[in-house]
């Protein structure tokens, strides 16, 4: 039967095969004159958004848009490009009421007899996927699809009744707006805890006494290098997204890893930096995670582990983490596509040490507890991610 796994009581009947020539037709005005001025750009992330608004500036050139096509509110634009968030390419409603002109290297048509807002998240499930895995050109480039238009306004399309189409375009309206809301918290607790950084860490009259360096020692000597070499079930602890053995691992994320190679041991109240970061925006280099549990982790040479000496290393991380230390490590970075700093470079740095034990506990539980409160949300937020995407597979036919 035509139906989805997962589906509103009240609705009974088959979903019906429709080709997709039938609801949709191919937009082909074009933007003679430039008389729009308003360019479109289409991310897989974003959606259909302004240039101006998206970039801040014009990107395209005003006096040479005469091909663009001109896109009106829901209106769809594919773009052929694929990515990590649209295997395919993503195709996006547009919302806005103003026009707009968009490339003519993108698709673009505009439906009947159809709800859009239910046509765009049918369109960002994968029930589409297999017709363009099937019916694409077989000498396509490795990074965007090529289908022929013909063949993709070819494409059967299953929908349900218009009423059943409202009710879950809305409800998954609605879980993005709880997935927007959840996001702003997080953003919210890390503009907070920025705010907290520069309270603390700044007022060095106010809660400091001293201010030392050498406080750390590395693994780079032999004696203090641990390896493990068994074929055992082990856990990784790493910063930022990169590759060990062929696994990806998530910010922080502690993972079950099998590993038959020689590899770095971490051991409680060691501390681990990353060192390397692949992007230029320096959110990952500085990073630091502690080792609080008396538990067996491994970490690849991007990482430097940390040994405190004579600190404490819940205050040390605390520090090492806030962001006025991580901007002072992303300046004395070096490097071009891939920046990076070495010990020496961290080692040599202050470290501003509290009056007294109270002022040091404060620190630590302030700390602390707001990253404990993050991540916590960020908890919440998967959770909601994750539901969306078993709902994504499921609701479609």
């Amino acid at each position: 039967m035509n139906v989805p796994k997962i589906r509103f009581s009240n609705f009974y009947n088959e979903y019906n095969d429709v080709v997709f020539s039938t609801i949709a037709n191919k937009i082909s005005k074009k933007n003679k004159g430039n008389i729009i001025t308003n360019v479109i750009s289409n991310s897989a992330i974003h959606g259909l958004i302004s240039q101006r608004d998206f970039f801040e500036k014009d990107i395209a050139n005003n006096d040479n848009t005469e091909n663009y096509y001109i896109i009106e509110k829901n209106d769809f634009v594919y773009n052929p490009r694929k990515s990590n968030e649209a295997p395919y390419g993503p195709i996006n409603l547009y919302k806005y009421d103003m026009p707009g002109v968009i490339s003519p290297l993108y698709l673009c048509f505009r439906t009947k007899n159809i709800n859009p807002n239910y046509l765009e998240y049918y369109f960002k499930s994968s029930c589409w996927h297999r017709y363009i895995y099937l019916n694409g050109d077989s000498g396509a480039r490795h990074d965007r699809v090529s289908i022929k238009d013909e063949i993709f306004f070819n494409m059967n399309v299953r929908i349900p009744s218009i009423e059943e189409q409202i009710k879950i375009s809305n409800f998954l309206s609605l879980l993005d707006k709880k997935i927007e809301l959840q996001s702003k918290k997080i953003e919210d607790l890390k503009l907070f805890k920025k705010g907290l950084d520069k309270l603390i860490f700044s007022n060095n009259d106010l809660f400091y006494k001293d201010i030392i360096k050498n406080r750390f020692d590395s693994d780079g000597g032999t004696a203090l290098e641990e390896y493990i070499s068994d074929n055992g079930t082990h856990k990784i602890i790493s910063i930022g997204n990169y590759s060990t053995n062929g696994t990806y691992i998530d910010n922080g994320q502690k993972i079950i890893f099998n590993d038959k190679t020689k590899t770095k041991l971490l051991e409680k109240d060691n501390l681990v930096m990353i060192l390397n970061d692949k992007t230029t925006t320096g959110d990952i280099i500085g990073s630091s995670i502690l080792i609080e549990e008396n538990d067996k982790y491994i970490y690849n040479q991007r990482s430097q582990k940390l040994i405190c000496k004579e600190i404490n290393p819940k205050y040390a991380w605390c520090y090492l983490n806030n962001y006025i230390f991580r901007k002072q490590i992303f300046k004395l970075a070096q490097g071009g596509t891939q920046i990076y700093v070495n010990f020496p470079t961290i080692a040599n740095q202050k470290i501003l040490i509290p009056k007294n034990q109270k002022i040091e506990n404060m620190i630590i539980k302030s700390i602390i507890g707001i990253k404990e409160k993050t991540d916590k949300e960020i908890v919440k937020l998967n959770k909601l991610i994750e539901l969306k995407k078993g709902l994504m597979q499921n609701m479609f036919v």
